[in-house]
């Protein structure tokens, strides 16, 4: 056993206590600092300290060689750390500098597609270039060629092209007028030559299409589309009553999403049976005394009960005159409902919740817009007001955005600071700018929160959210610390990949 213990560098002799405890005085130091051992091996003869008694000395002797142990195991610890991720990143470049070839081809297909994803022709083209192989590959992935958009005869050609070369139904069309004079019948004809390999289909007709509805309306009269399942029809309010027609002959029997702008289309009854999702954005910008081919309120409530399997909704509309149909309606289908409401006006008349009652809502999301935070309580008074005791108790997640009234037209939320900076150019050598707020005091639902944009509340308990937990969030949010940041222009340069100025200021 002597032997044994030599050969595997044991440093303990064997002394003992009186009660059979090894002595930290048979510890042998030299061996101990000897950097080619493996400084764990002493740990089977450390004393157990918990039994036994020990001497002052055998306790201070003791603590020593723990100490030493501990340190020498710490430098262990980080030598190999430091091993562990110098090899790490050799692995890493070894993998990456792993020639294409050894690569099969439906792993780099895949790859290719996940970098093409939304690039701009450029890259796909870059990655063609590099050999014969890519090229052919790049080809042969009809994803990589599946987003087609064009909006004039310039790019119509180009258009062709991609389609040939995207082979599977997973076609995203998207088709635009935006030149006055083209030749739109040559770009509708495309789409139904291509029609079968559409899977969503986005057609955003403008002011150019006026003198040339009635052709357009001719080329897409009977489109067969049986791989379309999302469906985009944006119009001019000018427009909206001439295009219900539209798409009424399509035959489109996998459709289970739409969005549309300003405009009601008529489906087959078959068609409207089967959407699951709707966006709908009408009246929104029109105004009741300028414009008088608005949506009738009657006409927006008949489409949308028409719609009997929906079970998400968005709706931006405006109600312009009195309802007077049936006063019974319900919609059991729809669990998700989502509202836009861009100013006081439209947040207090009558909305969609008025008139349709939603038994089997579960999620509620409001988008507010309001001229003042002091106006909240009335709108939310009104909107608990004309929810049923059926829908309260439905709901379980509610969502609240809350914003200045807002109008497409004219976005003004970085006025301020348009302002600034047109302030500080007759400062020449300004290197430094302090801008302060009292979070406290400043008017907004979530000025407490700091950099926080969007708050959620719930209870993993699955029991209700109290009134006296919401009331406290602001008291309780934080109430010592004041958070500042720094931004150095110098940094910009390191922001990294979609990332924004928060990612290089400094918060003390």
């Amino acid at each position: 056993m002597e032997d044994q213990g030599k050969q595997d560098g044991a440093t303990f002799r064997n002394k003992q206590d009186a009660v059979g405890n090894l002595s930290a005085e048979s510890l042998d130091y030299d061996h101990l600092h000897d950097q080619s051992r493996c400084p764990w091996a002493y740990l089977i003869n450390i004393p157990d300290v918990r039994y036994g008694h020990m001497s002052l000395d055998d306790l201070r002797l003791t603590l020593h060689t723990s100490q030493t142990l501990e340190g020498l195991l710490q430098e262990a610890l980080s030598k190999i750390s430091a091993s562990v991720q110098l090899l790490n990143d050799r692995f890493t470049d070894a993998i990456n500098k792993t020639k294409f070839c050894e690569i099969p081809d439906d792993i780099l297909a895949l790859i290719f597609e996940m970098v093409c994803e939304g690039s701009n022709d450029r890259g796909v083209v870059g990655l063609m270039l590099v050999c014969r192989r890519f090229r052919q590959l790049i080809v042969s992935l009809p994803a990589v060629w599946s987003s087609i958009f064009y909006d004039s005869v310039s790019s119509l050609e180009k258009a062709k092209f991609m389609a040939s070369r995207a082979t599977a139904p997973i076609i995203d069309l998207l088709v635009m007028v935006t030149n006055k004079g083209d030749d739109i019948s040559a770009m509708y004809d495309l789409t139904t030559s291509i029609s079968s390999r559409i899977r969503d289909l986005s057609l955003h007709l403008t002011e150019l299409d006026i003198d040339n509805l009635q052709q357009a309306s001719t080329c897409l009269s009977s489109l067969s589309l049986p791989s379309l399942t999302s469906l985009v029809l944006a119009v001019p309010a000018v427009l909206g009553r001439n295009c219900t027609t539209f798409i009424h002959g399509w035959d489109i029997p996998s459709l289970r999403a739409i969005t549309l702008d300003d405009v009601l289309p008529e489906f087959r009854p078959s068609v409207a049976m089967q959407i699951e999702f709707c966006a709908l954005d009408v009246n929104r910008t029109l105004t009741q005394e300028e414009d008088e081919d608005y949506w009738h309120t009657d006409e927006i409530v008949g489409f949308v009960h028409s719609l009997s399997a929906v079970k998400e909704m968005h709706m931006a509309v405006r109600f312009f005159d009195e309802y007077t149909g049936s006063s019974n309606l319900s919609m059991p289908s729809v669990k998700h409902l989502r509202l836009y409401l861009q100013n006081l006006e439209a947040a207090m008349n009558t909305s969609i919740l008025n008139i349709i009652v939603f038994p089997a809502i579960t999620s509620l999301d409001i988008r507010l817009g309001l001229p003042g935070i002091e106006h909240l309580e009335d709108f939310l008074d009104n909107l608990l007001f004309h929810l049923t005791d059926m829908e309260r108790s439905s709901i379980t997640d509610l969502s609240l955005h809350i914003s200045r009234e807002f109008d497409d037209a004219h976005n003004d939320s970085r006025v301020p600071f348009e302002v600034l900076a047109s302030w500080c150019q007759g400062f020449e050598n300004l290197k430094s700018l302090e801008l302060q707020r009292n979070r406290y005091q400043e008017e907004g639902l979530l000025t407490f929160s700091g950099l926080i944009d969007s708050l959620k509340v719930f209870n993993s308990n699955e029991r209700a959210i109290s009134s006296e937990f919401l009331e406290s969030i602001p008291r309780l949010w934080d109430c010592t610390h004041t958070r500042r940041a720094v931004l150095d222009m110098a940094d910009t340069p390191h922001i990294p990949i979609h990332g924004g100025y928060m990612d290089i200021a400094k918060f003390t």
